[in-house]
């Protein structure tokens, strides 16, 4: 049996249109990151707006090659230019606060977020990051299982296959 795979210009336009729907949680179940990486650099990108990621090794960051980060040196070895993290942001608990104190319309992805659910006060932050995110920005999650989450009745899933 062969799988088919979603052009990517299609999966474009859905993850658009899940933003413009003000889906406060998108998740994206997927072991491609790179696939994930492309797409939302490709939608962020075509909207204009800014996206950032986060990972509990790196912090937040402002993805670069994306909307206000467009810099990046190809020419430099993988790994050797690494971006900054924004503020004391690696813990989940921090980027969540630093995420709801934000003035600026984004979409942040959290990377292998849903491990850190089994923490009250990271699912209790979460919980009401998503409900303050329903009314003017995007809260995107990605990693392989989200059964733990909190605000399950809020999330939208995403195939990127």
């Amino acid at each position: 049996m062969c799988d088919l795979v979603m052009p990517l210009s299609v999966s474009v336009r859905d993850i658009q249109t899940l933003i413009l729907s003000y889906h406060p949680v998108i998740v994206i179940e997927t072991l491609e990151e790179e696939r994930v990486h492309t797409l939302l650099q490709q939608a962020t990108q075509d909207m204009s707006t800014p996206l950032f990621e986060w990972s509990i090794a790196q912090g937040l960051i402002r993805s670069p090659g994306t909307f206000d980060a467009p810099w990046v040196n190809e020419y430099a070895p993988p790994g050797t230019l690494k971006p900054a993290a924004i503020g004391n942001t690696a813990a989940p608990v921090a980027v969540l606060k630093h995420v709801q104190d934000m003035t600026i319309k984004a979409l942040f992805w959290l990377k292998d977020f849903g491990k850190h659910f089994e923490d009250a006060e990271t699912a209790r932050h979460f919980r009401e990051a998503a409900q303050l995110f329903r009314k003017n920005a995007l809260l995107s999650s990605s990693q392989e299982i989200i059964s733990s989450c909190p605000e399950k009745s809020s999330m939208t899933p995403f195939s990127t296959t």
